[in-house]
């Protein structure tokens, strides 16, 4: 297997389980910090904020650089990250501040990466070979359900370890990456037509757009993995979500199979057909879960909403990339920016609804409407980037 389609997926894994490493044991974090679900918010999602503040600068560094360095320097910082909580594991601000760390480090090997992937893969095969990169993504959401529930109710140290030993198994596999062809080959633009180009790309309405539904696909399937549990738990009236993370195993992974066969789908479907078609059903789905008030029905709205979720990764990608005239990492790492914010205030909002009202229902219902207009607005944006990308030569 070549190795812009392993070293992404292996990456992405390592990645995906610092996101997620977290949520499994939402519990005993409760516990060990002494926090409530507010507070457990900003735990979830601090990691989120600087992930996604850092896209923009990680972008700019990873088009003018050389972008397996900025790649290291982010696994580095992960790895660092996973080690320091260690120091004093019940300090609630000690745990919140590494995790606004670790998303620096995860926002620089992130875009470093699909630099690298844009650099090093065939142009026909891109959107294919994206959608696998998401699905290892998703599937490192999924390994901290499948693992860190079944070793006790102590399990909170294996969270930073297992996540600091993957990070640091992507970072030695980094040596192996064809690094002469991942250097500049040329001196940097001028800074001039950066500045022109970042004010094109930070301007550009297809690329909010883009990361508005971006955070509606991926943000939507990482809150889903956050709260679903909660969500059951509520519902069947015992109120231990413990027993209902299995839900989150089959949510991820149904994400995961979405990415995947993201590429599959392109042959039946263009681009923006399916971005468009994704996000509408998706926003329905949140309005028959926050509606149903039956816990299966919830589940099954669940579950379609993930698979769909998933299947919107390389075409959003591929798309964002082409609309940055050269600056493919930059617009990305815009495009990524907002959907990065978005899944912060989806995860800080569920969590507060839930405090503030003691049930999930009108989160949900509020977001549907929300979807509904933002695809409303920006469905026709989309398809003109698709339009626009089939005209150039």
């Amino acid at each position: 297997m070549r190795i812009y389609v392993w070293f992404p997926i292996l990456a992405s894994m390592s990645l995906g389980f610092s996101f997620m490493n977290i949520p499994p044991l939402n519990h005993q974090f409760m516990d060990l910090l002494k926090i409530n679900y507010g507070a457990l918010s900003w735990l979830l999602s601090g990691l989120f904020w600087t992930h996604a503040i850092m896209q923009l600068p990680a972008g700019l560094i990873a088009d003018r650089g050389d972008p397996w360095k900025v790649l290291a320097l982010g696994l580095v910082i992960c790895v660092v990250a996973n080690i320091l909580p260690f120091i004093k594991p019940d300090s609630q601000a000690l745990a919140i501040a590494l995790r606004f760390f670790l998303g620096i480090g995860t926002s620089l090997a992130f875009l470093a990466m699909i630099k690298v992937l844009f650099i090093l893969a065939p142009g026909e095969k891109l959107a294919a070979i994206q959608g696998l990169q998401g699905a290892g993504f998703s599937f490192g959401f999924v390994l901290p359900y499948l693992i860190l529930p079944r070793l006790g109710p102590e399990a909170w140290p294996y969270s930073y370890l297992i996540s600091g030993a993957f990070v640091l198994t992507a970072l030695a596999a980094s040596f192996l990456l064809p690094r002469a062809k991942l250097r500049p080959s040329a001196e940097p633009r001028p800074i001039s037509e950066t500045k022109v180009a970042l004010v094109h790309i930070c301007t550009s309405g297809p690329i909010w757009f883009l990361g508005l539904f971006h955070g509606l696909s991926y943000g939507s399937l990482n809150n889903l993995g956050n709260w679903v549990p909660s969500i059951m738990a509520d519902l069947d009236g015992r109120g231990v979500a413990s027993a209902w993370a299995p839900s989150a195993v089959a949510l991820l992974l149904l994400g995961t199979f979405g990415r995947a066969f993201g590429g599959k789908f392109l042959t039946w479907f263009s681009r923006d057909r399916l971005i468009n078609g994704a996000v509408l059903l998706i926003c329905l789905m949140y309005l028959a879960m926050g509606l149903a008030g039956r816990q299966y029905l919830v589940l099954g709205s669940a579950l379609i909403m993930a698979l769909v979720c998933g299947s919107t990764y390389g075409s959003i990608f591929t798309l964002a990339g082409a609309a940055g005239v050269g600056y493919a990492a930059t617009a990305m790492g815009v495009m990524n920016m907002i959907a990065n914010l978005f899944n912060v205030l989806l995860t800080l909002f569920f969590g507060y609804v839930r405090e503030h009202t003691g049930q999930f229902s009108p989160g949900l219902i509020a977001v549907g409407f929300i979807g509904l207009a933002f695809w409303f607005v920006g469905r026709k944006l989309v398809s003109r980037v698709e339009a626009e990308t089939r005209r150039s030569p």
